[in-house]
């Protein structure tokens, strides 16, 4: 008899019932955040063409598979925490969810903490990841000016974290 496998997001119900749907194409998230904890998941189990396909459409020409790879080979995802959730329920066509996600570097068994406030649109009734390196605009997004906080989450303001990083 097989024994069930928690899944990696933490919602305490097996992989297969859980993220594994969502991550082999047989569903779709329908919140902003079962797609944040999906793509989570894919990181630990190296589901690596789900995690470009829910990349935002026009953020996924910029995506390096092999850089995506190398990144899941050395880490080893310990748990996720959810902190926060803003809008991104079914009804919605944008949101964000802030989190930790816990993890060990082959190379340094310390866990250590990725902390991220992401940031998702649903477009025809698909829900996208919206890379916080990459400048993009929601709808109705005012502009950022340049000591305004990053939305990328890190705390820092703007002109000091992602403007620096625009080509």
């Amino acid at each position: 008899m097989n024994n069930p496998v928690s899944c990696p997001c933490g919602s305490n119900q097996d992989f297969t019932s859980c993220c594994q749907p969502f991550i082999e194409g047989s569903q779709s998230a329908t919140t902003a955040e079962q797609l944040m904890r999906s793509r989570y998941s894919a990181y630990s189990v190296h589901a690596l063409d789900y995690l470009i396909a829910t990349t935002h459409p026009d953020q996924q020409a910029n995506l390096e598979k092999q850089a995506i790879k190398s990144w899941a080979d050395q880490c080893h995802w310990v748990r996720l925490e959810v902190k926060k959730v803003s809008a991104g329920q079914a009804s919605d066509d944008a949101g964000e969810v802030s989190f930790n996600a816990y993890y060990q570097l082959t190379s340094n068994p310390k866990t250590q903490v990725l902390s991220e406030n992401s940031r998702f649109v649903k477009i025809n009734q698909h829900w996208y990841y919206i890379d916080p390196t990459v400048p993009f605009k929601i709808k109705g997004q005012t502009k950022i000016n340049r000591n305004d906080p990053c939305p990328c989450g890190s705390g820092k303001k703007y002109k000091k974290c992602c403007l620096n990083q625009q080509p």
